[in-house]
């Protein structure tokens, strides 16, 4: 029952180190119960055909992240102390992000993330990354002609020599030692978990805290670049590493230039006069950037989803009141940052939806350290 509980979704995401901890320490523990309650002849008997195919989705992991599915690391940049931007590309010929070079490239803000295992600080140890490719122009988030991956790790805090720690440090020390190796790729992972296609609905919310913002760039550039109509998107970002505003100011600035996305910008750090101005024609005067300042999500939602009534064209009131019987407003709230952010985040849509007559369907990443 406990392992059952922790493979679900919404504990998986919300509590991953349990969901390991959890699967480290009973499934074994349920082997043994098993081998010690049951006939070993019958029980083997079962599980033999269970346990070979795992043992073959295994063998074929294995053989793509260690064999086909090699990168390398093509530059590395230091954003302040604790972040490493890592760009990699597959090697020798060109790749599809899935490792296979016939495979065709994703279509729309797949928001996907991979395992990277680096050999100089183990070669069996992977972690998980957002795939954050924010070039405007390119073909896909992912996937692109060239096989190109752009990451961010970001080290985590605290006393503990973590990877992440280790692997910012080298890349920020030894770059070089990084750039001479390969590097294993395991991907693609996730996806966006939305009922319908961003460009069906009519208004979306989408909310970063800092490292954040890495997974949900792809569906925004997304929404920038769709041709055709797209929803009243509304990002807010909430971050307190200033290098990390530097970073993806262009990108900012190119989503704030479609008239149907509004940036809101949080820095919630104490940030000189002079600086704050440099960040404000960083990202472009179409980009609303506070400092020291905490984004009030409720006012920002309701805004939001205001804007969106006030913009159906041609439109009485008796007729959108119609219209809501008929079809009540579809939201997309896209959410990722540490758990006390995305249940604030939630609390807000779901405030407001009780209070209007639209649906809302989110899409939740969340990260500790």
């Amino acid at each position: 029952l406990a392992l059952h509980v922790s493979t679900l979704d919404s504990f998986r995401r919300a509590r991953y180190r349990v969901f390991w901890l959890l699967h480290i320490a009973l499934v074994p523990t349920l082997f043994v119960l098993l081998l010690l309650h049951y006939d070993w002849d019958g029980l083997l008997g079962r599980c033999a055909v269970p346990l070979a195919l795992l043992g073959y989705d295994k063998y074929v992991r294995w053989r793509r992240t260690f064999r086909a599915a090699r990168w390398k690391l093509t530059a590395i940049k230091m954003l302040g102390r604790s972040t490493a931007r890592l760009d990699l590309e597959a090697r020798p010929s060109p790749l599809s992000f899935n490792g296979h070079a016939d495979a065709p490239a994703p279509e729309g803000p797949v928001c996907e993330w991979l395992y990277l295992a680096v050999p100089v600080l183990g070669r069996f140890e992977a972690h998980p990354f957002s795939v954050c490719n924010m070039d405007l122009g390119k073909q896909n988030a992912v996937g692109s002609a060239s096989g190109h991956v752009t990451l961010y790790v970001k080290a985590s805090p605290g006393p503990r020599d973590t990877w992440t720690k280790r692997l910012v440090r080298l890349a920020a020390s030894r770059p070089d030692q990084l750039l001479e190796d390969s590097v294993l790729v395991d991907a693609p992972h996730g996806g966006l978990h939305l009922a319908f296609s961003l460009e069906k609905y009519d208004t979306a919310l989408v909310f970063a805290c800092g490292i954040g913002i890495t997974a949900l760039l792809p569906a925004l550039r997304y929404l920038a670049e769709h041709p055709g109509r797209i929803p009243n998107t509304s990002f807010i970002w909430a971050v307190r590493d200033r290098d990390l505003v530097h970073e993806f100011a262009p990108a900012l600035e190119a989503f704030s230039k479609n008239p149907k996305i509004t940036v809101h910008v949080f820095v919630t750090c104490t940030v000189p006069e002079d600086e704050l101005e440099e960040m404000r024609q960083a990202v472009g005067m179409e980009v609303l950037c506070r400092a020291m300042e905490r984004p009030d999500l409720n006012a920002l939602v309701q805004a939001a989803l205001q804007g969106q009534e006030q913009h159906e064209p041609g439109m009485g009131s008796d007729e959108k009141d119609a219209l809501s019987i008929v079809r009540p407003s579809l939201v997309a709230g896209l959410v990722c940052g540490p758990q006390e952010a995305t249940h604030a985040f939630q609390d807000a849509i779901v405030h407001c939806e009780s209070a209007s007559t639209c649906k809302v369907h989110i899409h939740e990443e969340t990260f500790s350290f």
